[in-house]
């Protein structure tokens, strides 16, 4: 169970990606801009959606659409399961649930890259379409691995918590 988690070691390859490109991240272009006074959906030559406001223009390309960041976060939803040793079942339920959180998250991201492109240009719009989401995701990492009391199905021996470790009470 504990060793499924190894799958997310390897990322997901870009063909995957590409499966939903350009209808997803042109679906977050669109619903961004449709909220957004300012900011335009247009589409570019190629056919993909890029987000316009003036001169300033932020293509939306395949990894835009937020596949990457649901696999990642279906991972971690399976290492918290699996770290509570809850079962294949239950690892299972909280990796779909923790991947779909990239559905609230990407929109966030895209509708923050959208702002700062009406407001700031291209620039940083672009480093926020591209580091957010790692942000997000090494963020919520941390706290899935914090260290603490990890209430577990099995009845091994209790589990060591910072408070025990320390020499505190437990």
């Amino acid at each position: 169970m504990r060793a499924l988690v190894l799958v997310w070691i390897v990322p997901l390859p870009s063909t995957l990606l590409e499966l939903a490109s350009p209808a997803l991240e042109g679906a977050w272009g669109r619903l961004v801009a449709a909220g957004l006074p300012g900011l335009e959906a247009i589409v570019a030559r190629d056919g993909r959606i890029a987000l316009a406001a003036g001169e300033a223009r932020l293509p939306l390309e395949a990894p835009d659409g937020g596949l990457a960041l649901a696999f990642a976060l279906a991972g971690l939803g399976w290492y918290r399961a699996a770290r509570r040793d809850l079962g294949g079942r239950a690892a299972l339920q909280s990796a779909l649930r923790a991947a779909g959180l990239f559905v609230p998250i990407q929109l966030g991201i895209v509708a923050l890259a959208g702002a700062l492109l009406v407001g700031g240009g291209a620039r940083p719009a672009g480093f926020v379409l591209a580091q957010a989401g790692w942000l997000s995701v090494g963020l919520l990492a941390v706290h899935a691995a914090w260290p603490g009391p990890v209430p577990s199905r099995s009845t091994g021996p209790r589990r060591a918590t910072l408070a025990t470790d320390r020499g505190g009470a437990a």
